[in-house]
């Protein structure tokens, strides 16, 4: 069963590249089944937030510097369909960034939009050596430009960025330019909601001004899997009206207490943290990258506007992305995110130990001896 197999896991000595950003660090000491309530008088309603829930929200604000926070327990899915919605009516057409989550097609086909599409060019190295085809770069602000002429009746662009390895567009630039045009801007940023914390991460995605932008608490920070906000700027276009009313219709009427629980004890932990954590954070993971640059077969690549928290592994053609995994896992009890034809992708967080980048990395050097000695 499902539950006996959770717990044997959890006493594994298995580290998590990979989210959840808590990493298995437990951060509170108590039951789920003592916080696992429904609406009853003085703990608020999700779907009418006004005491604590509505707190709570103001916080993640307050956080990230936006106008207001919509809490969600149905992760960024929720968020980037209610963005979608709330920005347009049946039949409009819209610009969407290739590669995007599947959510943002969804919400295309549910409101019958006529998506028009940018493709990114692949990812661009930062010493114009690695090659990484099945990687996309961030998209530009030229692509978009050329994007909002070509397709003049668009009502709504919606970006990724960062994406899932990490590549990150300018999003200033290509706000305003929408902007301009009149178009509103949804930014799926489930893959960012460290950006804005401290350390190299100084910006939030929603300092761009975007007039809603949707963050995953749970990809890069220690909140339990599923837990998102959806962000919505001073100055944006979308109507809080409309957000409240799409975020009832997607989200379920039962929320998770347990999730919210989670979402309040992450917020103090990064209200009382401070900057000086991410600081700490950034420090590691340079020092992993340095480490990491004498590696002679695979490599740890850098990308030009590359989050750097997620760790791109190339293999260099000597073995595939999931043997690399496989490798790993089974030989050095390492679990990664995801992989590709010619990479392995670790995704790190704040959460994340000095103990653990050094297991990564002593682990990449001994397979990198292996390879060379094959």
């Amino acid at each position: 069963m499902l539950d006996k197999k959770l717990e044997e896991y959890s006493k594994s000595k298995v580290y998590p590249f990979h989210m959840p950003g808590h990493k298995r660090v437990s951060m509170a000491n108590f039951d789920p089944y003592k916080v696992d309530i429904t609406e009853i008088p003085g703990f608020d309603d999700l779907h009418d937030a006004k005491s604590v829930i509505d707190e709570l929200q103001r916080g993640y604000a307050k956080l990230y510097g936006a106008k207001e926070a919509f809490l969600s327990v149905n992760g960024s899915t929720l968020g980037n369909l209610a963005g979608i919605f709330s920005a347009t009516s049946r039949g409009d057409e819209i610009i969407v960034m290739d590669g995007c989550h599947r959510s943002v097609i969804h919400g295309a086909q549910l409101n019958d939009l006529k998506v028009h599409t940018i493709v990114p060019e692949p990812a661009e190295s930062m010493d114009n050596r690695d090659r990484y085809s099945s990687i996309s770069g961030p998209i530009s602000l030229q692509q978009v430009k050329e994007a909002l002429d070509r397709f003049p009746d668009s009502k709504l662009l919606v970006i990724t960025s960062p994406t899932y390895e990490g590549l990150v567009s300018d999003i200033d630039g290509i706000v305003d330019a929408a902007h301009k045009k009149g178009v509103t801007v949804h930014i799926d940023g489930a893959h960012g909601a460290h950006h804005g914390l401290g350390g190299i991460w100084e910006r939030s995605i929603i300092s761009s001004q975007a007039d809603t932008v949707v963050l995953s608490l749970h990809k890069t920070l220690p909140a339990f899997t599923g837990s998102s906000v959806l962000l919505r700027s001073e100055k944006s276009r979308t109507s809080r009206e409309k957000i409240l009313y799409y975020m009832d219709c997607f989200e379920t009427s039962s929320p998770s207490y347990i999730m919210m629980y989670g979402m309040a004890v992450c917020l103090r932990f990064l209200q009382e943290s401070g900057r000086g954590l991410f600081d700490e954070y950034a420090k590691r993971l340079e020092s992993f990258y340095e480490a990491a640059g004498s590696l002679s077969h695979l490599k740890v690549c850098r990308f030009v506007s590359q989050d750097i928290s997620k760790i791109i592994i190339g293999t260099g053609g000597y073995l595939s992305g999931a043997k690399l995994a496989d490798k790993l896992r089974q030989d050095f009890l390492i679990e990664t995110e995801l992989t590709g034809e010619d990479y392995c992708l670790a995704l790190s967080s704040v959460m994340d130990s000095e103990e653990g980048f050094i297991r990564l990395r002593d682990a990449l050097f001994e397979i990198d001896k292996t390879e060379e000695e094959m």
